[in-house]
């Protein structure tokens, strides 16, 4: 049981993972989730790319 893909190389894997950077502005809790999970509000700051 388990996923038939194949391998990738790590290389292959970051080459479509994006990696940001934020300071946490707020954080609020989410009492509509099933299990305990909280709103994060993040400044990514104005940066594009």
């Amino acid at each position: 049981m388990g996923i038939d893909e194949p391998d990738i190389s790590p290389t292959e894997f970051l080459d479509d993972v994006e990696m940001r950077v934020g300071e946490i502005v707020s954080v609020e809790e989410f009492p509509e989730a099933r299990k305990d999970v909280y709103k994060l509000d993040v400044d990514f700051g104005t940066k594009t790319l």
